[in-house]
C-alpha cells in the first residue's frame, strides 16, 4: 500500500527545492534588468564618459550578484577605452546582442523586468 504523507506534495518553505526554483527566477529577473539597463545606455546612441561610472557600479552589482564574465569583461573595458567612448558603446552593444539571444520573453513580468 503506498500511504501519502501530509505535505509530501508541498514545496517545503525555504527547502532546496524552492530555493533553485527561486533562484532561476531571481537570475531570470536580474538578467532582464541587466539588458534594460544596457539597452537603456544604448538607447541615445551615444556613450557619455560621465555615464561611465555608474555603468561601471552596474556591472560590478551584477558581476557580485551573478558573477557574470560578461560584466567582469565590461569594467575591465571601461578601464581600458576610459576615453574612447564610442568603443564602449560597441562593447555594450556586443553584450546586449549576445545575451539577448539568450533572455527569450515568456511573461509580462519579463517585459517588465
Amino acid at each position: 500500500m503506498n500511504a501519502r504523507q501530509p505535505g509530501k506534495d508541498k514545496l517545503e518553505h525555504e527547502g532546496a527545492e524552492l530555493g533553485r526554483i527561486h533562484a532561476l527566477a531571481n537570475n531570470r529577473k536580474a538578467l532582464g534588468y541587466w539588458l534594460g539597463f544596457l539597452k537603456g545606455i544604448l538607447a541615445s546612441n551615444d556613450v557619455e564618459t560621465a555615464e561611465f561610472e555608474p555603468l561601471s557600479v552596474e556591472a560590478e552589482n551584477f558581476l557580485r550578484l551573478l558573477h557574470d564574465p560578461d560584466a567582469y569583461e565590461l569594467i575591465e573595458d571601461l578601464r581600458i577605452w576610459k576615453n574612447e567612448p564610442r568603443e564602449v558603446y560597441e562593447i555594450i552593444q556586443s553584450v546586449v546582442d549576445v545575451r539577448s539571444r539568450d533572455f527569450v520573453v515568456e511573461s509580462e513580468k519579463d517585459e517588465i523586468n
